[in-house]
């Protein structure tokens, strides 16, 4: 027979809030069971689901330090397009922005 957790387990666990254990089990976002009234978790079946829920979340990649030509904001918007937006800014803040090109 597997092991079970309970509620509070699968709290320290996630560490998130009893309801949302409880939300999260009956939308059937957790593996659960219910028993009577109560909800366990089968500790095999959460070690599954988090090591596919840690798999899918990997980390974004890192910028690489050499810049995308591509993505110069020069290129990709129009001087009038950039002016309008400082302007706008500006009017919204209360205060004079003056940019230079050096």
């Amino acid at each position: 027979m597997t092991d079970m957790l309970t509620a509070k387990d699968m709290q320290n666990l996630l560490q998130v809030d009893r309801s949302t254990i409880y939300r999260m089990a009956e939308a059937g976002r957790l593996p659960a069971i219910k028993v009577g009234k109560q909800w366990r978790f089968p500790s095999d079946q959460v070690d599954q689901w988090f090591s596919r829920k840690t798999a899918s979340t990997a980390p974004p990649p890192l910028p690489t330090d050499d810049p995308d030509p591509a993505t110069d904001l020069a290129d990709l918007l129009p001087l009038d397009c950039v002016q309008l937006i400082q302007d706008t800014f500006a009017d919204l803040l209360g205060v004079m922005l003056v940019v230079t090109h050096l």
